[in-house]
């Protein structure tokens, strides 16, 4: 072998030395690389959990509000049965609807004022039976829809005075929800029944 080819053969043992000590290193970029799609795959999985705690939070803030609601209605329900026309009239927004089926006519009052009117005579004594709601929330509104029977005293004897589908919406003023609506509708009264059935979701 020349020293020409001696040295060429020198040259490339060198280099393939010195691409065998580059692998340790293509191996720990090899590593690093690794270690990147881990590290990445761990924020993956971590936003993952929190979409899935966020979804968790908002099914839970949902359900809180139907509570809300469910009491809301309730606590109007006793405060009419029990005259308590004042804290009645803390339940409901400013701008307030109010109707009521009377032998298929809706009578309406807008604004508590108006409210106030209407109750400043007690109604005849009765209690409210409400029944199950079907409750719609979306963000600071809401809905509800169900029935509700009015009970009365006759001869000391209790009946059923009265069977109506009722419906409420509602609005969260500085964090408190407030009936903005209420409408009954007797449930002989189809047509007008039927309009207060919404495409429950």
């Amino acid at each position: 072998m020349s020293d020409s080819g001696g040295t060429k053969y020198a040259i490339l043992i060198s280099l393939i030395a010195i691409l065998g000590l580059a692998c340790p290193g293509s191996s720990q970029n090899a590593a690093a690389s690794s270690s990147k799609g881990q590290a990445k795959a761990a924020l993956t999985k971590s936003d993952s959990k929190a979409d899935e705690l966020a979804l968790l939070k908002k099914k839970i803030e949902v359900l809180e509000a139907r509570e809300d609601l469910s009491n809301l209605i309730s606590r109007y329900s006793l405060d009419v049965d029990l005259d308590r026309t004042e804290d009645m009239l803390k339940l409901f927004t400013d701008d307030c609807g109010f109707g009521t089926d009377v032998s298929g006519q809706m009578v309406t009052q807008r604004g508590k004022q108006e409210l106030k009117e209407k109750f400043a005579t007690p109604p005849p004594k009765s209690q409210h039976l409400q029944l199950d709601f079907v409750i719609n929330v979306e963000g600071d509104t809401g809905t509800a829809y169900g029935y509700q029977l009015l009970s009365g005293t006759k001869d000391k004897a209790v009946n059923i005075a009265r069977i109506a589908m009722r419906s409420f919406s509602f609005r969260r003023v500085n964090g408190v929800w407030l009936i903005k609506d209420a409408i009954t509708v007797n449930v002989d009264n189809e047509q007008e029944a039927q309009k207060l059935i919404p495409t429950l979701k």
